[in-house]
């Protein structure tokens, strides 16, 4: 990569640069680029504390892992399971919060399943390139 940054820390600064600046969303970008260089920094240490441990073996290195399914993936899949956000319509909050849980679950499933049977064993075969 051309830059050591994480990624949450170029989208802060790019966004309050941006399009954030100036609106109501700026502090949101500013927390967004603040709270991925404090991640960075803490997982940079290598200190060996309960936190640090959490950053590199937990469920946020699950997430980065399959990252990339995620984001190939979470518009199909929202689609393909918008019969569920109508049933939970007629719930207000209570069904806006399950939409929200059913959809992190389901796009997790599917990133996962692709991380497993498809991405990980094509990167198996970057030591022949």
């Amino acid at each position: 990569m051309a830059c050591d940054r994480p990624r949450s820390v170029r989208v802060g600064i790019a966004a309050a640069a941006t399009i954030a600046g100036g609106t109501a969303y700026l502090d949101s970008a500013l927390a967004v680029g603040f709270a991925g260089a404090t991640l960075a920094a803490i997982a940079s240490t290598g200190a060996r504390n309960p936190l640090n441990a959490m950053l590199r073996r937990g469920p946020l290195a699950f997430y980065g892992r399959i990252s990339y399914g995620l984001y190939m993936t979470h518009i199909s899949v929202f689609i393909y399971f918008g019969w569920f956000d109508l049933r939970m319509d007629p719930y207000g909050i209570a069904g806006n919060l399950a939409v929200v849980a059913f959809r992190l679950v389901m796009t997790t499933l599917v990133a996962t399943a692709l991380w497993y049977g498809f991405e990980s064993q094509i990167l198996k075969l970057k030591r022949f390139f």
